[in-house]
Protein backbone atom coordinates (compact mmCIF):
# COMPACT_ATOMS: atom_id res chain seq x y z
CA UNK A 1 0.00 0.00 0.00
CA UNK A 2 1.24 3.68 -0.95
CA UNK A 3 1.93 5.38 2.50
CA UNK A 4 0.63 9.20 2.18
CA UNK A 5 1.73 12.26 5.02
CA UNK A 6 0.02 14.85 6.42
CA UNK A 7 0.23 16.99 9.37
CA UNK A 8 -1.57 16.88 12.82
CA UNK A 9 -1.51 19.66 15.27
CA UNK A 10 -0.01 19.45 19.08
CA UNK A 11 -2.93 17.83 20.23
CA UNK A 12 -3.37 14.88 17.52
CA UNK A 13 -5.80 16.75 15.42
CA UNK A 14 -5.63 16.19 11.84
CA UNK A 15 -4.82 19.64 10.19
CA UNK A 16 -3.99 18.95 6.55
CA UNK A 17 -5.10 15.62 5.40
CA UNK A 18 -2.58 12.98 4.05
CA UNK A 19 -2.46 13.28 0.59
CA UNK A 20 1.41 13.72 0.19
CA UNK A 21 4.18 11.14 -0.87
CA UNK A 22 6.77 12.74 1.40
CA UNK A 23 6.70 16.07 3.27
CA UNK A 24 9.01 18.37 5.39
CA UNK A 25 9.15 19.86 8.55
CA UNK A 26 7.31 23.36 8.84
CA UNK A 27 9.91 26.40 9.00
CA UNK A 28 8.37 29.84 8.70
CA UNK A 29 5.30 28.67 8.59
CA UNK A 30 5.61 26.67 5.38
CA UNK A 31 6.30 23.05 4.17
CA UNK A 32 7.41 21.04 1.37
CA UNK A 33 5.32 18.66 0.11
CA UNK A 34 5.33 16.11 -2.54
CA UNK A 35 1.50 15.80 -4.44
CA UNK A 36 1.28 13.66 -7.53
CA UNK A 37 4.97 13.84 -8.17
CA UNK A 38 5.57 17.69 -8.13
CA UNK A 39 7.54 19.52 -5.08
CA UNK A 40 5.47 22.71 -3.79
CA UNK A 41 5.31 24.50 -0.28
CA UNK A 42 1.65 24.94 1.47
CA UNK A 43 0.75 26.71 4.43
CA UNK A 44 -0.30 25.70 8.01
CA UNK A 45 -3.53 25.16 6.40
CA UNK A 46 -2.28 23.22 3.41
CA UNK A 47 -2.96 26.00 1.09
CA UNK A 48 -0.47 26.05 -1.89
CA UNK A 49 1.80 28.64 -1.45
CA UNK A 50 4.52 27.96 -4.20
CA UNK A 51 4.52 25.90 -7.20
CA UNK A 52 6.65 26.35 -9.88
CA UNK A 53 9.89 25.50 -11.47
CA UNK A 54 12.30 27.37 -9.26
CA UNK A 55 11.90 25.09 -6.10
CA UNK A 56 15.69 23.53 -5.45
CA UNK A 57 15.46 19.61 -6.02
CA UNK A 58 18.91 19.49 -6.60
CA UNK A 59 21.75 21.36 -5.46
CA UNK A 60 25.75 21.24 -5.99
CA UNK A 61 27.90 20.10 -3.12
CA UNK A 62 31.18 21.89 -2.92
CA UNK A 63 34.26 20.22 -1.00
CA UNK A 64 37.14 22.66 0.40
CA UNK A 65 39.28 21.52 -2.49
CA UNK A 66 36.15 22.94 -4.29
CA UNK A 67 35.48 20.19 -6.46
CA UNK A 68 31.41 20.33 -7.11
CA UNK A 69 29.06 17.76 -7.80
CA UNK A 70 25.05 17.64 -8.26
CA UNK A 71 23.20 15.53 -5.69
CA UNK A 72 19.43 15.19 -5.31
CA UNK A 73 17.54 16.50 -2.12
CA UNK A 74 14.83 17.43 -0.51
CA UNK A 75 13.54 21.52 -1.48
CA UNK A 76 15.39 23.44 1.66
CA UNK A 77 13.45 25.14 3.87
CA UNK A 78 12.31 28.64 4.80
CA UNK A 79 15.40 30.34 7.20
CA UNK A 80 14.76 33.98 8.35
CA UNK A 81 11.44 34.43 6.23
CA UNK A 82 13.69 33.43 2.89
CA UNK A 83 14.07 30.68 0.56
CA UNK A 84 16.91 30.01 -1.68
CA UNK A 85 16.12 29.40 -5.60
CA UNK A 86 17.47 28.64 -8.36
CA UNK A 87 16.99 30.16 -11.87
CA UNK A 88 16.72 28.69 -15.53
CA UNK A 89 20.38 29.82 -15.62
CA UNK A 90 21.37 27.90 -12.64
CA UNK A 91 21.84 30.72 -10.72
CA UNK A 92 20.34 31.77 -7.02
CA UNK A 93 18.62 34.27 -4.82
CA UNK A 94 16.16 34.43 -2.45
CA UNK A 95 12.08 34.56 -1.84
CA UNK A 96 9.88 35.72 0.64
CA UNK A 97 6.77 33.52 2.38
CA UNK A 98 4.19 35.08 -0.46
CA UNK A 99 6.93 33.44 -2.76
CA UNK A 100 7.84 36.90 -3.80
CA UNK A 101 11.57 37.03 -5.60
CA UNK A 102 12.84 39.46 -3.25
CA UNK A 103 16.50 38.68 -4.07
CA UNK A 104 17.52 38.16 -7.23
CA UNK A 105 19.08 34.88 -8.76
CA UNK A 106 22.67 36.54 -9.41
CA UNK A 107 24.91 34.00 -7.19
CA UNK A 108 26.80 30.82 -8.41
CA UNK A 109 26.24 29.22 -4.97
CA UNK A 110 24.26 30.15 -2.50
CA UNK A 111 23.45 29.05 1.50
CA UNK A 112 20.29 29.27 3.82
CA UNK A 113 19.84 31.78 5.92
CA UNK A 114 21.03 31.80 9.61
CA UNK A 115 20.83 34.38 12.10
CA UNK A 116 20.11 37.02 9.37
CA UNK A 117 22.58 36.43 6.89
CA UNK A 118 23.97 34.21 4.11
CA UNK A 119 26.80 32.96 2.43
CA UNK A 120 26.82 33.12 -1.25
CA UNK A 121 29.56 32.92 -4.30
CA UNK A 122 30.25 33.99 -7.81
CA UNK A 123 32.71 32.09 -9.51
CA UNK A 124 36.22 34.06 -10.58
CA UNK A 125 36.25 34.73 -14.38
CA UNK A 126 38.77 32.62 -16.43
CA UNK A 127 41.88 34.67 -17.34
CA UNK A 128 42.27 34.43 -21.67
CA UNK A 129 45.69 36.00 -22.96
CA UNK A 130 44.90 38.69 -25.61
CA UNK A 131 46.83 38.78 -28.84
CA UNK A 132 47.02 36.25 -32.26
CA UNK A 133 50.16 33.98 -31.88
CA UNK A 134 50.45 30.45 -31.22
CA UNK A 135 51.15 30.59 -27.62
CA UNK A 136 47.84 32.54 -26.76
CA UNK A 137 45.82 30.54 -28.75
CA UNK A 138 47.25 27.53 -27.21
CA UNK A 139 46.85 28.51 -24.08
CA UNK A 140 42.82 29.72 -24.63
CA UNK A 141 42.26 26.46 -26.10
CA UNK A 142 43.67 24.49 -23.06
CA UNK A 143 40.13 22.85 -20.58
CA UNK A 144 38.54 25.15 -18.16
CA UNK A 145 39.86 23.70 -14.67
CA UNK A 146 37.72 23.88 -11.44
CA UNK A 147 36.12 26.72 -10.73
CA UNK A 148 36.92 29.51 -7.84
CA UNK A 149 35.09 31.38 -5.81
CA UNK A 150 34.86 34.55 -4.53
CA UNK A 151 32.65 34.48 -1.37
CA UNK A 152 30.39 37.50 0.48
CA UNK A 153 28.14 37.79 3.11
CA UNK A 154 24.69 39.52 2.85
CA UNK A 155 21.68 39.88 5.11
CA UNK A 156 18.10 39.06 4.26
CA UNK A 157 17.73 42.03 2.08
CA UNK A 158 20.67 41.21 -0.33
CA UNK A 159 23.22 43.87 0.78
CA UNK A 160 26.62 42.68 1.03
CA UNK A 161 27.88 42.50 4.99
CA UNK A 162 31.73 41.85 4.11
CA UNK A 163 33.69 40.16 1.20
CA UNK A 164 36.20 36.91 1.87
CA UNK A 165 39.88 37.77 0.45
CA UNK A 166 40.50 35.51 -2.65
CA UNK A 167 42.64 33.22 -0.26
CA UNK A 168 39.70 32.79 2.02
CA UNK A 169 37.04 29.61 1.55
CA UNK A 170 33.96 29.50 3.56
CA UNK A 171 32.45 25.55 3.97
CA UNK A 172 28.79 25.75 1.74
CA UNK A 173 27.88 22.75 3.33
CA UNK A 174 27.57 24.76 7.07
CA UNK A 175 25.94 28.05 8.15
CA UNK A 176 26.33 30.57 10.59
CA UNK A 177 25.85 28.66 13.51
CA UNK A 178 24.87 31.43 16.69
CA UNK A 179 26.77 33.95 14.53
CA UNK A 180 29.81 32.18 14.15
CA UNK A 181 30.98 30.01 10.95
CA UNK A 182 34.39 28.30 9.57
CA UNK A 183 36.81 29.46 7.13
CA UNK A 184 39.62 28.22 5.37
CA UNK A 185 42.59 29.96 4.55
CA UNK A 186 45.46 29.28 2.53
CA UNK A 187 48.78 30.74 1.32
CA UNK A 188 52.16 30.22 0.19
CA UNK A 189 53.42 29.86 3.41
CA UNK A 190 50.29 27.91 5.05
CA UNK A 191 46.96 26.29 5.45
CA UNK A 192 44.29 26.46 8.53
CA UNK A 193 40.93 26.99 9.59
CA UNK A 194 39.66 29.62 11.84
CA UNK A 195 36.42 31.05 12.63
CA UNK A 196 34.74 33.94 11.68
CA UNK A 197 31.82 36.35 12.48
CA UNK A 198 28.85 37.27 10.94
CA UNK A 199 30.94 41.16 11.04
CA UNK A 200 33.82 39.91 8.89
CA UNK A 201 35.77 39.90 12.41
CA UNK A 202 38.23 36.63 12.65
CA UNK A 203 37.57 35.16 16.08
CA UNK A 204 39.75 31.96 16.09
CA UNK A 205 42.99 32.50 13.86
CA UNK A 206 43.18 30.32 10.94
CA UNK A 207 45.97 27.63 12.85
CA UNK A 208 44.26 24.64 12.60
CA UNK A 209 44.45 21.63 10.31
CA UNK A 210 40.76 20.23 11.12
CA UNK A 211 37.55 22.39 10.44
CA UNK A 212 36.11 23.51 13.63
CA UNK A 213 32.48 21.92 14.47
CA UNK A 214 29.81 25.03 14.78
CA UNK A 215 28.76 26.80 17.65
CA UNK A 216 26.02 25.65 19.35
CA UNK A 217 25.18 26.64 23.08
CA UNK A 218 27.70 29.28 22.71
CA UNK A 219 30.91 26.93 22.04
CA UNK A 220 32.38 25.29 19.19
CA UNK A 221 35.41 23.33 19.04
CA UNK A 222 37.95 21.45 16.88
CA UNK A 223 40.20 18.61 17.17
CA UNK A 224 43.89 18.63 17.51
CA UNK A 225 45.12 15.05 15.75
CA UNK A 226 48.10 13.82 17.70
CA UNK A 227 50.57 11.38 16.72
CA UNK A 228 49.37 9.10 14.08
CA UNK A 229 51.97 5.99 15.01
CA UNK A 230 50.76 6.02 18.82
CA UNK A 231 46.99 5.80 17.91
CA UNK A 232 46.58 9.89 18.48
CA UNK A 233 46.61 9.47 22.24
CA UNK A 234 48.15 12.71 22.12
CA UNK A 235 45.43 14.62 20.75
CA UNK A 236 42.71 16.39 21.96
CA UNK A 237 39.81 19.05 21.58
CA UNK A 238 39.72 22.84 21.81
CA UNK A 239 36.67 24.44 23.06
CA UNK A 240 35.80 27.94 22.44
CA UNK A 241 33.66 30.74 23.75
CA UNK A 242 31.65 32.82 21.20
CA UNK A 243 34.27 35.31 21.36
CA UNK A 244 36.82 32.92 20.29
CA UNK A 245 38.58 32.34 24.21
CA UNK A 246 39.46 29.42 24.31
CA UNK A 247 37.82 27.29 27.26
CA UNK A 248 39.25 24.01 27.47
CA UNK A 249 41.64 21.70 25.87
CA UNK A 250 40.27 17.96 26.37
CA UNK A 251 42.44 15.23 26.29
CA UNK A 252 41.06 12.14 24.03
CA UNK A 253 42.41 9.85 26.69
CA UNK A 254 40.82 9.76 29.72
CA UNK A 255 40.06 7.66 32.66
CA UNK A 256 36.86 6.08 31.38
CA UNK A 257 39.15 5.36 27.60
CA UNK A 258 40.00 6.69 25.04
CA UNK A 259 37.62 9.13 23.21
CA UNK A 260 36.44 7.42 20.07
CA UNK A 261 33.36 9.46 18.42
CA UNK A 262 31.11 12.54 19.54
CA UNK A 263 27.57 13.92 18.30
CA UNK A 264 29.88 17.04 17.03
CA UNK A 265 28.24 19.73 18.98
CA UNK A 266 27.58 20.74 22.70
CA UNK A 267 23.29 20.83 23.47
CA UNK A 268 22.47 22.68 26.85
CA UNK A 269 25.60 22.43 28.16
CA UNK A 270 27.11 18.87 27.23
CA UNK A 271 28.06 16.87 24.65
CA UNK A 272 27.99 13.22 23.74
CA UNK A 273 30.98 11.21 23.53
CA UNK A 274 31.78 7.96 23.14
CA UNK A 275 34.82 6.95 25.70
CA UNK A 276 36.26 3.23 25.07
CA UNK A 277 33.19 1.05 24.54
CA UNK A 278 30.13 3.39 25.49
CA UNK A 279 28.63 6.92 25.43
CA UNK A 280 28.18 9.46 28.37
CA UNK A 281 28.25 13.37 28.14
CA UNK A 282 31.01 15.62 28.81
CA UNK A 283 30.68 19.64 29.28
CA UNK A 284 32.76 22.17 27.75
CA UNK A 285 35.24 21.64 30.09
CA UNK A 286 36.10 18.29 29.55
CA UNK A 287 34.68 17.00 32.80
CA UNK A 288 32.75 13.94 32.39
CA UNK A 289 29.28 14.71 34.21
CA UNK A 290 27.40 11.61 32.54
CA UNK A 291 30.05 8.57 33.06
CA UNK A 292 30.15 6.12 29.71
CA UNK A 293 26.85 3.80 30.17
CA UNK A 294 24.95 3.50 27.05
CA UNK A 295 24.77 2.39 23.78
CA UNK A 296 23.79 5.48 22.13
CA UNK A 297 23.21 9.23 22.80
CA UNK A 298 21.41 11.75 21.59
CA UNK A 299 21.51 15.47 22.11
CA UNK A 300 19.71 17.54 24.91
CA UNK A 301 17.14 19.03 23.92
CA UNK A 302 14.67 20.47 26.53
CA UNK A 303 15.89 18.83 29.81
CA UNK A 304 16.27 15.71 28.28
CA UNK A 305 17.81 13.51 25.69
CA UNK A 306 16.90 9.62 24.32
CA UNK A 307 19.54 7.05 25.17
CA UNK A 308 20.04 3.12 24.38
CA UNK A 309 21.44 1.19 26.62
CA UNK A 310 23.74 -1.30 26.26
CA UNK A 311 20.79 -4.43 26.26
CA UNK A 312 19.14 -2.25 23.38
CA UNK A 313 16.40 -0.97 25.64
CA UNK A 314 15.46 2.82 24.43
CA UNK A 315 14.90 4.81 27.77
CA UNK A 316 15.00 9.08 28.31
CA UNK A 317 18.00 10.52 30.64
CA UNK A 318 17.37 14.06 32.57
CA UNK A 319 20.07 16.61 32.02
CA UNK A 320 21.95 17.14 34.91
CA UNK A 321 23.24 20.46 34.52
CA UNK A 322 18.91 21.75 34.69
Amino acid sequence: ATRLYGFIDKAGKLMVPCIYQKVTDFSCGRAAVLLNGVWQYIDPSGKTIIRDDYIITKTPVVSVDQEEQMTSIDPPAFHDGRLRYRDKNGLYGYRDRSGSFVIPASFNLAQDFSGGVAVVADTVPEQHLTGDNTLTRLYNSLPSGEPEYRFRIIDSTGKVLFRLNSNTTLDMNRRFSNGLAAFLMQSQDSTGWGMISVHGQVVVPPVYRNEPMPNYDGVAFVQVDGDESTGNKDGYLVTFDPAGQIIAKIPFVTPYGAMYDSNLGFHEGLMAVQLGDYWGYIDALGHVIIKPQFGTALNFQNGFAVVKTQDGKVGVIRNPLR
